[in-house]
């Protein structure tokens, strides 16, 4: 009887530990779900025959945001470069009420600060080369912070 006793506490020691280990576990998991992932930003294109072009960067999945940190537009040694953000596939001169930056060195570099190039789950984030010489290659390189907005709500209770 005694063996069993002992036993039967022992037992009990080792399933609490394995449940404080298992708690501490989920919430250094938990802690890790609000670091941001870096997003590289690639894309590449050729201007057409009026010197523009548009290249699409995607964009953060439903639930996530990303913030632009750094957009480096390279090619052209003319024409405009704007960086914009929408949710649907643009035509030319159709970025009304689009998020924007206008870089018009070349080549175009964009470096952004803790919210202030936001896109949101379903926008997409597009380059747009206006002005610049026929058939040149466009080469864009970036990063974005890709972040859960899903485990950010719930932590906070919304």
């Amino acid at each position: 009887m005694d063996v069993d006793v002992s036993f039967e506490a022992s037992l009990k020691a080792s399933v609490d530990g394995l449940s404080s280990r298992l708690d501490k576990l989920a919430s250094a998991q938990e802690a890790m779900n609000h670091i941001p992932l870096d997003v590289p930003l690639n894309g590449t294109a050729k201007t057409n025959a009026t010197g523009t072009c548009v290249l699409s960067l995607k964009g953060p999945a439903r639930g996530r945001q990303w913030q632009l940190r750094q957009l480096f537009v390279a090619g052209p040694v003319k024409g405009t470069v704007t960086f914009y953000s929408l949710a649907v596939t643009p035509s030319i001169g159709d970025w009304i009420g689009a998020k924007d930056s206008t870089k018009t060195r070349w080549p175009a570099p964009g470096f952004y600060s803790t919210r202030q190039f936001v896109l949101q789950g379903g926008e997409t984030l597009w380059v747009v080369v206006t002005g610049a010489t026929a058939t040149t290659s466009v080469i864009c390189n970036g990063t974005a912070e890709d972040y859960d907005l899903v485990a950010y709500k719930a932590r906070i209770g919304l």
